[in-house]
């Protein structure tokens, strides 16, 4: 190569990644679960004479509290006054101890409230029960979610969202893992010019936005900072390390986009808005947070990123617990 500031760009994909890094557990139980949880999309709320069961709701009509008692305490935020209550069995929101002392009660029995000084008395009126319908490939259907109709397809479609919610939460481990080994496999130059400037221009930002915000160029650097980094030394180690990092790998970026003949300019940022505006963005937020200027300080450095995350895509081995 004709720049000497990256001499050698080791190929990432050679390195053998520890295994745990690259495995993803299902939960065979809470997919089981997760399965089950679709007939509760369409339960019925239904009365019953039975007894009363944990989880449900049951309406208790009070009698009249005894003149001159006015002796209130936490319990009384369910207003025991002439009228009723309703209590959800077993959640504990009025009173966990009295609430389970309901079960087993039917409709008509009487019961005593609990509250200070005395327990006032009243009379279980009403009993509703949560009604979960058998679980159904017409149950399925109803979720409408294209190309599914059955249970097992069903329990395929989340058993790939399981998987896929996983390997997004461990890319992340990934990509740091294959980064720190191909800056310390590649071979670079001297790069003290370049970290030098990286550092100026990250202080500069931040006298800028201190500015902007006015706050003082301490109190906007600590939002930059890990809250462990206090000490000026720890600070000046910090920016020093973070400005070899990216100086690095903006460099192994430029020098795979050369190799794969990857072109980042103009057009492959309005590209790349086009997509943010896709997901939502607006233009507004991107003229204030993704110019084309930010755009040309993290394109290499994210397109290395993202060559990695897509070669390792397929490379994760699933285990099922």
């Amino acid at each position: 190569m004709e720049n000497r500031k990256l001499m050698k760009l080791y190929d990432f994909r050679s390195f053998k990644l520890p295994e745990k890094l690259l495995e993803i557990t299902v939960d065979t139980e809470r997919l089981d679960k997760a399965v089950a949880e679709a007939a509760g999309r369409f339960l019925t709320i239904e009365m019953t004479d039975g007894g009363i069961k944990e989880g449900d709701f049951v309406v208790v009509e009070t009698a009249p509290a005894d003149e001159g008692d006015n002796g209130a305490d936490y319990r009384d935020r369910a207003e025991i006054v002439p009228g009723h209550i309703q209590v959800n069995v077993g959640k504990g929101f009025y009173d966990f101890k009295w609430e389970q002392s309901l079960v087993g009660k039917k409709t008509g029995e009487q019961v005593m409230l609990p509250k200070r000084g005395k327990n006032q008395p009243g009379t279980i009126m009403q009993v509703k029960r949560r009604v979960y319908p058998e679980l159904t490939d017409d149950i399925i259907k109803k979720l409408s979610i294209e190309g599914i109709n059955t249970i097992p397809e069903y329990r395929a479609y989340l058993k790939q969202e399981m998987i896929s919610e996983e390997k997004m939460r461990k890319s992340g481990g990934v990509n740091a893992w294959v980064l720190k080994e191909l800056t310390k496999s590649s071979v670079f130059g001297d790069l003290n010019e370049e970290i030098t400037a990286f550092k100026e221009e990250f202080k500069e930002e931040v006298r800028e936005r201190a500015e902007r915000f006015q706050m003082s160029y301490e109190e906007m650097l600590a939002k930059r900072l890990p809250p462990y980094i206090k000490t000026p030394e720890q600070i000046e180690a910090f920016i020093s390390e973070r400005a070899e990092e990216a100086v690095k790998q903006k460099l192994m970026g430029m020098e795979l986009a050369r190799q794969e003949q990857a072109v980042l300019d103009k057009s492959s940022y309005e590209e790349m808005k086009k997509q943010y505006i896709e997901m939502g963005a607006t233009e507004e937020v991107l003229k204030e947070c993704f110019t084309y200027e930010i755009y040309q300080k993290t394109a290499y450095a994210d397109y290395l990123n993202g060559r990695i995350q897509e070669y390792y895509e397929d490379k994760y081995r699933v285990v099922y617990e």
